[in-house]
């Protein structure tokens, strides 16, 4: 859980996404009246830093927070409160906090590091709050993480911070310098994934998955850990890779070892889509001519399988409808999705199932296709408003069907459900007031 610097709106297409991102307006961090475990450092210059933690043989801890940023409120008050966490904090490090936004209340001991601020800021690369950087005796950056952790989970990262062959930066110099061990490869990987340096995590893996993956003998992918691996790095492979095409025919004891029915597919038509589907889709959108399906279907037919066809195609189908317009299209392949997937009767698919219905009330006119979206809201699990695991935004869905299609007493009835089970999101409040008064809530 962390805050970007850069801000960002979400709109809500129909069902609940649960953000891993806050943005809310806070106090100042530094008018926090928790009492913290941790010795952070008021009075400081860098070089008195350093001198200091070399003379006491400490690693430097900055705490790079903003104003605005409710996890790094949330460290002061859960995680720096801590007795364990100080204790190894005020053993290991010299602590400082840093405010890297700019306010017209601060105080003069902030305005004095503001150019400190910007100095971390941008040697660190930091991109979202609450960041964390920390720097070896001599000074040397070594280690950075970004957003909210529990006490348990920070006192790794302060081990981590210790350790040269977890540290972020020491890592980043062992690999441009090729001493990186494969076994460190994917904790870089990992790392970079975390500190949004897709460039960095994607040449990471290729390095993992050429000088270690594609040299495992056959027999080793039956092993899960090693399948896990493919899982994992897929994003990074191509289809000419040795592990990819042990995968391609090996899918039914790829789903024998996951104990998990077609979990190799879904990887066969991933690699699909990202192959033949996306650079047709970019030419298309810069040429405004429709792709040829049926030639893109062979090619996929040819190169992974009649069987990995279909799923890769649809959705390429709907995203091109979506890029036109054509919202007719778009609606009845993604029914055709559901159906052909099985989706309703596959746990962990509700959410997708409830936006595509959403979608359809909210871009389609026709009536087979609002009662055939209705059809599947109905039996949808978390609908039922007379149960404990009913959503709201999946009722509210369904109410927006009936009422679109006539049955206005029914959908006033389940909407005035939905505002009693969520009096504080104001758009229920808003499409049932519609729904009393006659008005379109599409």
């Amino acid at each position: 859980m962390y805050c970007y610097k850069l801000e960002f709106k979400a709109k809500k297409i129909g069902w609940i996404l649960f953000l891993s991102v806050w943005s809310i307006q806070l106090h100042a961090q530094t008018s926090n009246k928790a009492v913290s475990a941790v010795h952070f450092k008021t009075r400081w210059t860098w070089e008195q830093l350093k001198q200091q933690a070399q003379k006491e043989h400490k690693y430097i801890f900055v705490d790079c927070y903003a104003t605005w940023c409710a996890p790094c409120k949330m460290m002061d008050e859960k995680t720096y409160t801590d007795n364990a966490i100080g204790t190894v904090a005020n053993a290991k490090f010299l602590s400082v906090k840093l405010q890297c936004d700019q306010t017209k209340k601060d105080p003069v001991h902030i305005k004095q590091h503001y150019a400190d601020a910007n100095f971390f800021l941008k040697a660190g690369q930091v991109t979202a709050y609450p960041a964390f950087l920390f720097f070896s005796p001599d000074g040397r950056l070594v280690h950075k993480v970004a957003g909210f952790y529990p006490p348990t989970k920070f006192k790794a990262v302060l081990a981590a911070a210790q350790d040269p062959a977890k540290q972020y930066f020491t890592l980043i110099n062992d690999y441009k310098e090729n001493k990186l061990a494969l076994d460190q490869v994917e904790t870089l990987a990992q790392l970079a994934r975390q500190n949004d340096n897709k460039i960095l995590a994607d040449s990471v893996t290729r390095y993992y998955i050429e000088n270690y993956l594609d040299k495992l003998p056959d027999n080793a992918f039956f092993n899960t850990t090693h399948y896990n691996q493919i899982s994992l790095n897929i994003n990074a492979m191509n289809s000419e890779d040795k592990a990819f095409i042990w995968l391609l025919h090996h899918a039914k004891d790829c789903d024998t070892i996951q104990n998990k029915f077609s979990s190799a597919g879904a990887l066969i038509e991933f690699m699909a889509s990202k192959e033949e589907i996306a650079p047709q889709l970019k030419l298309a959108k810069q040429t405004l001519q429709t792709p040829s399906w049926d030639s893109i279907s062979s090619v996929i037919a040819d190169k992974f399988g009649a069987d990995h066809v279909i799923q890769p195609v649809l959705a390429g189908k709907m995203e091109w409808y979506q890029f036109t317009k054509d919202w007719e299209n778009y609606c009845q392949i993604g029914i055709e999705r559901i159906e052909l997937s099985h989706l309703l009767s596959k746990p962990g698919f509700e959410a997708v199932v409830n936006n595509h219905a959403y979608d359809t009330f909210m871009y389609s006119t026709d009536r087979a296709k609002l009662q055939k979206v209705l059809f599947f809201m109905t039996g949808l699990k978390g609908v039922d408003p007379g149960k404990r695991n009913a959503v709201p935004s999946y009722m509210d869905t369904k109410a927006n069907l009936l009422y679109k299609l006539g049955d206005v007493k029914a959908a006033v009835a389940l909407e005035t459900k939905v505002v009693a089970l969520d009096p504080g999101t104001k758009e229920f409040k808003v499409t049932l007031k519609k729904m009393h008064e006659g008005k379109p809530t599409w």
